[in-house]
């Protein structure tokens, strides 16, 4: 037996997906930037930032597994 919810699901479902790539985009766009040098330059700050931090972390963990030794 299918009722009238089984028929109406894959509608809402679309529906669903559109808001979420909606809040997605808006998402991007607060971190990013709406136009693409703001694009550009946000990731590459960001990626310096991830660089550095992992680079900072990985000496410290080794820093700590050198005195512990």
């Amino acid at each position: 037996m299918r009722n009238k919810n089984d028929e109406d699901f894959v509608p809402h479902l679309e529906k669903i997906r559109e808001k979420e790539k909606e809040k997605l985009q808006k998402t991007f766009e607060v971190v990013f930037g709406k136009n693409t040098s703001s694009i550009k330059e946000n990731s590459r700050d960001m990626k310096k930032k991830i660089y550095i931090y992992g680079f900072i972390s990985a000496v410290v963990i080794l820093l700590i597994t050198y005195f512990l030794k």
